[in-house]
């Protein structure tokens, strides 16, 4: 049996926040916590510390603000996105040029432990991800792959690869020097 046949997704929330908190807090995680696009503005991103970006996630979580799903192998969480609609999001929305809706949802990021990548689970993720997404009557999806030219190594892969969406059907609708945009109409 392979990896990709034993793994599943499960909608992030509060029966399964000790998984995501082991995911977001490993490393080479641990900085972000998946809050970049939480925060108003670029303006001191970088002077922010694991705390504060931490002490955010919690306070989001505690509000109900969970936006995602983990991926399992077995019962082992291995892998995060967040994925919500684009209202969530106003600074994404602002920087990528997209409406603010409840019905155009965004990936905005993807981690999967460094041992279990190269084996084909993020596509199955994704595969899994667009599913559950279509039986919620999400009709629209969007997501902003970087550039190949600017491919940074695995690790720093975070928005996910061109080639992921690529192999799920997305279409790149608009490409720019750094990111580009892909989007997939669910039916």
């Amino acid at each position: 049996m392979e990896a990709t046949d034993d793994l599943h997704v499960e909608e992030m929330s509060a029966a399964n926040l000790s998984d995501i908190r082991t995911l977001l807090s490993s490393p080479p995680e641990g900085w972000c916590w998946c809050v970049a696009w939480e925060v108003q503005s670029w303006d001191g991103w970088t002077d922010r510390t694991a705390d504060m970006n931490h002490s955010l996630r919690e306070r989001l979580w505690s509000e109900g603000q969970y936006h995602g799903f983990l991926s399992y192998v077995g019962r082992q969480p291995v892998g995060w996105c967040r994925v919500g609609p684009t209202s969530v999001w106003p600074k994404l929305c602002r920087e990528r040029n997209v409406p603010l809706s409840d019905e155009v949802y965004a990936f905005t990021c993807f981690g999967m432990r460094s041992e279990f990548r190269k084996r084909g689970l993020t596509h199955e993720f994704l595969k899994q991800v667009l599913a559950n997404l279509r039986l919620r009557g999400i009709r629209r999806v969007v997501a902003f792959p970087k550039h190949a030219s600017k491919i940074p190594p695995d690790g720093e892969l975070w928005n996910g690869p061109l080639s992921l969406y690529m192999k799920a059907g997305f279409s790149v609708t608009r490409p720019s020097d750094r990111f580009y945009m892909a989007s997939l109409t669910l039916n």
